[in-house]
């Protein structure tokens, strides 16, 4: 499943800088929170295969006690 994580401004943080968006594996946003995913991989890790991003997220997400449904699709950061 692709998702793009949704901004106010797409591309621009809140001074107008440009933002880096990559691929990356997180969890969504729980329905009424903030808005705000919890990123389970890096930049670096960005040309992974979908599949080696979910391994790597998994891990990173039960060391962390993350939960939730995680997808890979475009980081703003």
């Amino acid at each position: 499943m692709a998702v793009e994580c949704g901004q106010e401004h797409p591309g621009l943080d809140n001074r107008g800088k440009a933002m880096a968006t990559y691929r990356a594996a997180y969890v969504l946003p729980e329905a009424g929170s903030n808005g705000v995913g919890v990123l389970l991989t890096t930049e670096e890790q960005s040309t992974l295969t979908d599949d080696e991003l979910m391994a790597v997220a998994r891990q990173a997400a039960a060391a962390n006690g993350v939960e939730g449904e995680i997808v890979v699709g475009d980081w703003r950061d």
